[in-house]
């Protein structure tokens, strides 16, 4: 111990120590060799996805095409997120897409129908939500093929049920895109986000809550299975910029998101 100015013994120094809390999670814990082997793999930490044309993405779907025989789902990331988004713009009768866009789609085959319905605006939604909630006094809409254990497929089901559902999705995708915007995504990839700043407020001013449901689960698995898996991923897309939303191998977006915030905390130490 050492001396003060005033004469009194000061305190020994703080040890530093580990922040204490739950065990950390095993496929997502970073330690020094953890992250070297990331490294050496050229691991994007930063997983924000560049800002791409319309033309690049274009370009991307039409690759897509040609190196799998078939065009990408909504669960594969940006690119069927962004195909979509151009079947919404199709749906709505859109002037501008269909004079400038559309002709594109056709040249390489891409079907645009989904259907046979017409996409209603978010006006349109947003009435119906509000007409939902003054009949229910809430706004928890129920799934309506969960009920009496309906497991009909899409492709067969009613008009009137077809339309239940599709009234159901569009609500649960208000919950996952205020998420989304919450992060920070909804500015990064706007196509995938039907959500504003303005449209929270006007859903807050009608009572709607945001779910606070917790983003889909990451499951456990042995470290060098994930290393496997991204091996697996950049060997199929060309590169390591694992979209968030990819859900594929074992939801490998929301691990990629999980590694990248556990590599910024360990970086400050945390």
């Amino acid at each position: 111990a050492t001396a003060s100015p005033s004469g009194a013994e000061a305190p020994p120094p703080k040890k530093r120590g580990r922040r204490r809390g739950p065990a950390p999670r095993t496929n997502s814990h970073l330690s020094r060799p953890r992250v070297l082997r990331l490294e050496s793999i050229a691991f994007p930490w930063t997983l924000m996805m560049p800002r791409s044309t319309w033309e690049g993405r274009f370009e991307e779907l039409r690759r897509f095409r040609e190196e799998r025989g078939r065009w990408p789902t909504t669960k594969e990331g940006t690119i069927g997120g962004w195909l979509k988004g151009q079947r919404r713009l199709f749906a709505k009768n859109d002037a501008e897409f269909m004079r400038d866009k559309y002709p594109k789609f056709q040249e390489i085959g891409v079907s645009l129908r989904h259907n046979n319905y017409t996409c209603m605006s978010w006006e349109d939604r947003f009435q119906q939500l509000v007409e939902f909630g003054r009949v229910n006094r809430h706004f928890n809409v129920p799934n309506p093929l969960r009920e009496g254990g309906n497991s009909q497929y899409l492709k067969d089901l009613t008009p009137e049920l077809a339309e239940a559902n599709r009234f159901y999705k569009f609500v649960a995708k208000l919950h996952i895109d205020y998420r989304a915007f919450r992060r920070g995504d909804g500015v990064a990839m706007p196509i995938h986000n039907m959500l504003t700043a303005e449209r929270i407020l006007q859903l807050r001013e009608i009572g709607f809550e945001f779910g606070r449901k917790a983003e889909k689960s990451v499951p456990e698995m042995d470290w060098s299975a994930r290393v496997q898996q991204l091996e697996a991923f950049r060997s199929e897309m060309g590169h390591l910029r694992v979209d968030p939303n990819y859900a594929m191998y074992s939801n490998l977006g929301g691990w990629a998101v999980e590694v990248s915030e556990r590599h910024r905390a360990w970086r400050e130490g945390g």
